[in-house]
């Protein structure tokens, strides 16, 4: 079926590129000029307009790419578009200045692809869609929206260190240090991760050689990549993360900014006494099955989540897999995610997402905690989004044995065995696990060398409906909402109603002692290699957009934090549910949002203004020939009947017999 349709494709492509080439080619010239305004990144723009920013320039890319292959179809236009389409109106409500610069970019690209779209459409039959009134329509949209916003600097967002309170220092990591601080004008706690600057920019090297880190837990182990323009990706990933994110089981951050002595400060959501997963499989050896699979598949929820809204994290593990005492899991850490493309409609399947699963990426690039690296990242192949499902199975096996799959006395061992090594599962008599046959077919799965193989790849919902995962969803307590007068089945919704719930909030039973045990039992952390009273606020100008974010929450909290103000804080809280999950049973050509999308009638396409070039070979009296050159409009004539009109006109041959047709006759047959 893929080579039927790629035949077709090719056949439709090579029809048009035959007879209008000059279409192909002005299209191909406008979508590099795209490629290259888009590919650039500017310390003015902010975390968000780079991801917009990004997001054109990959699906620019993509198109190009098929265009120079001659594989591009009026459906992949319309899809892509279409998807750039659903983004804008996701941030349309709080984001005006974004959406302005965005909607001239979906414009920019509409009018680029309008022409050769058409034709396209055309020779497939199919709807013919009026391009330039789309981009139009989204332009004005952006200006309206815009115009009812306010427009306080991004500077005035920007918190003061002297506004806050340490209560404690609650960790540490390989690169930063996280306090729990206090915000003294309203009381609210955060939780503030202070990252020096130069830490992140070292994390370019590959560390190998440390035999620890390969047969134990090689937590300390990162191997990230490096970038090619200052500053790096790495060094506002996080911002941009944070801009894009909204979901329960993703940890939010609700601003980000840079103080000296040239550090990263990041204020997150503070949940008293959480703890890490693999700290809870260190206490425990490992996790029983139920408890294990709750983990798993809240974290499977928020990858998914990230992948969606067009964000690899390259760094699943137990150790990001941030847990209260209640059981709710937050993925964390996204100093090693990517921007891909995201996958914006919920109504409709774009199948071209999918299809770029295992192979979006062919940067040969790295990132990642070795022991949890899919082999294609490790062996620098194509990759895609499904090196996270790797990884997912990577970290179920950690929690349900408490060793991770692949183990050596070295990196490069353990590198080897990860690429090469078939997967198995310790006996119980030597190393106690708690894996059922249905999670040990889970990881297999999970599991797989090939990346197209490996479930998840073809479509999100094999995860959710695998048995393992069926069995996890059943373990969540019933919901009931007064509104829909019935149990809540979905449940990304179902989490986060028990998450806020004022009754019962516990997912995972008997997790609270566990939780405990480890806060008392653990050790302090080291003495900070950063004295929280060093910090100092640098002066506004050095303030750049790009590394500066603030979540629109934080805003409306910041805007509404004077003394006389009550309950402040409710605007940090994920008051709204959860994006509506993907709809995996809709069909590709389902939901659309461009609804200046229609069938062409004759009259809508004679009402176009369309611009030809004709070539006559005219005979004359004496029986010679002669060419002229006709560039024709349409227009509307008396009772709304459409003529063709001369507006141009340049003859070759002979001026002894200079034509009768000129400017602004009509031709009739």
């Amino acid at each position: 079926m893929y080579d039927e349709d790629r035949n077709l494709t090719k056949a439709a492509f090579a029809s048009v590129a035959n007879s209008a080439p000059e279409k192909v080619t002005v299209c191909k010239q406008l979508l590099r000029v795209i490629c290259r305004r888009t590919k650039i990144v500017s310390l003015h723009n902010d975390p968000l307009a780079h991801f917009v920013n990004e997001q054109v320039h990959l699906t620019t890319s993509e198109l190009l790419n098929k265009l120079e292959n001659q594989l591009l179809s009026h459906k992949d236009i319309f899809d892509d578009c279409e998807n750039l389409c659903h983004l804008f109106t996701l941030l349309l409500a709080d984001n005006g200045p974004v959406c302005v610069a965005f909607s001239a970019s979906i414009h920019q690209l509409t009018m680029a692809v309008a022409e050769l779209s058409n034709l396209l459409e055309r020779t497939a039959r199919a709807k013919v869609v009026n391009w330039p009134a789309i981009g139009q329509t989204f332009v004005t949209q952006a200006k309206e929206a815009n115009a009812l916003q306010s427009h306080n600097s991004f500077r005035s967002y920007v918190p003061s260190i002297m506004d806050f309170d340490v209560i404690c220092n609650i960790g540490r990591g390989t690169t930063s240090q996280v306090f729990a601080v206090v915000h003294r004008p309203t009381g609210h706690q955060f939780a503030m991760k202070i990252t020096p600057r130069a830490k992140l920019t070292s994390m370019g090297k590959h560390q190998t050689g440390s035999t620890a880190a390969a047969t134990q837990e090689p937590s300390t182990q990162i191997i990230t990549e490096t970038t090619q323009f200052e500053p790096s990706a790495i060094q506002f990933i996080d911002r941009v993360v944070g801009s894009m994110t909204h979901d329960p089981t993703v940890c939010r951050i609700h601003a980000v900014w840079v103080g000296h002595p040239d550090v990263d400060i990041a204020l997150l959501e503070f949940v008293e006494d959480d703890v890490d997963c693999l700290q809870v499989v260190d206490y425990l050896g490992y996790m029983n099955t139920d408890d294990a699979i709750l983990v798993i598949f809240q974290a499977l929820l928020g990858i998914e989540h990230m992948h969606l809204r067009g964000f690899i994290h390259r760094d699943i593990k137990p150790s990001n897999f941030l847990i209260d005492k209640n059981g709710r899991v937050r993925l964390t850490d996204f100093v090693n995610s990517k921007v891909c493309r995201g996958h914006y409609p919920t109504k409709k399947i774009l199948t071209s997402y999918f299809k770029r699963s295992a192979q979006e990426f062919k940067d040969h690039k790295i990132a990642g905690t070795l022991a949890y690296t899919a082999p294609e990242v490790l062996q620098k192949k194509s990759y895609g989004r499904s090196c996270d499902w790797w990884s997912l199975g990577a970290s179920m096996y950690k929690l349900t044995t408490g060793k991770v799959p692949f183990r050596g006395e070295d990196s490069a061992k353990v590198k080897e065995r990860i690429i090469g090594e078939e997967l198995r599962w310790p006996k119980a008599e030597d190393n106690p696990h708690s894996a059922t046959p249905e999670v040990k077919e889970f990881v297999y799965d999970l599991l797989k060398k090939n990346p197209i193989q490996r479930l998840g790849t073809k479509m999100y919902s094999d995860l959710k409906d695998h048995q393992a995962m069926i069995r996890a969803a059943s373990l969540l307590r019933r919901v009931q909402t007064i509104k829909d007068v019935g149990e809540v089945r979905d449940a990304r919704t179902k989490l986060f109603i028990i998450a806020y719930s004022e009754i019962d909030r516990v997912i995972i039973k008997n997790l609270d002692q566990t939780v405990e045990a480890i806060i008392q039992n653990r050790a302090p952390p080291d003495q900070s290699y950063l004295n929280f009273a060093d910090l100092q606020d640098i002066p506004p100008d050095k303030h750049y957009r790009l590394l500066t974010f603030a979540h629109p929450k934080f805003r409306r909290f910041v805007d509404r934090q004077s003394g006389t103000f009550q309950g402040s804080d409710k605007y940090l809280t994920m008051i709204t549910p959860p994006d509506p999950d993907l709809d995996y049973t809709a069909r590709d050509d389902g939901e659309t949002l461009l609804e200046a999308t229609q069938q062409e009638t004759i009259a809508q396409r004679m009402s176009q203004v369309q611009l030809l070039n004709v070539v006559l070979h005219l005979q004359t009296r004496l029986c010679s020939f002669r060419t002229l050159d006709l560039k024709l409009e349409l227009a509307k004539g008396e009772g709304q009947v459409t003529y063709p009109v001369v507006m141009k006109t340049r003859q070759r041959g002979s001026e002894e017999d200079p034509t009768e047709v000129i400017f602004g006759a009509s031709i009739f047959q």
